[in-house]
């Protein structure tokens, strides 16, 4: 599937092929709801520690460090065309950017990693494909030699599969 997206952005800009939109489900707007509701109460937390480090003395402010969470991207399919899938893509390092700073924290503290309430901190890859336009036509544009190749191979596998189930009952 990447590799069709892949192929479908080179071919969106060369105009030899489309992609559509995908449609935003209830499942996905509950995601980003409890993405959005999560990273509230990580900025009331934070608000109020840099609330108590300013009324604290000012030689703790040069010995402890808060950053600001970071804001979620929004859970919303991309438009399909260049300008989303462009949007895309700065979401995508922006992402990234999110799972370097979760990394450097678990780093620091291992026990980061082991905390019940630390969700939401970055959108899963797998959700993000979600979120992505697709394009049909690149999967129907295949070469029919490279088809046939794909089709006995699978056949091979999945016979060789039930075989060897069959073998063991």
């Amino acid at each position: 599937m990447p590799l069709t997206q892949l192929v479908a952005i080179k071919d969106l800009d060369r105009g030899t092929s489309t992609v559509r939109r995908r449609v935003l489900n209830e499942k996905l707007k509950e995601h980003g709801q409890l993405t959005k509701e999560d990273y509230d109460r990580r900025m009331v937390k934070f608000n109020n520690a840099k609330d108590a480090l300013s009324k604290a003395s000012s030689s703790f402010e040069d010995q402890i460090t808060l950053e600001e969470p970071l804001p979620p991207n929004a859970v919303d399919t991309y438009a399909a065309d260049t300008f989303g899938l462009d949007k895309a893509a700065r979401d995508c390092r922006f992402e990234m950017i999110k799972v370097v700073r979760e990394v450097n924290e678990v780093t620091s503290d291992p026990q980061v990693a082991t905390a019940v309430d630390r969700n939401f901190r970055y959108l899963s890859p797998n959700v993000f494909r979600l979120l992505l336009p697709v394009s049909w036509e690149m999967i129907f544009q295949v070469d029919s030699e490279l088809t046939q190749h794909v089709i006995a191979d699978r056949q091979r596998t999945s016979s060789f599969s039930r075989r060897d189930c069959e073998d063991e009952i």
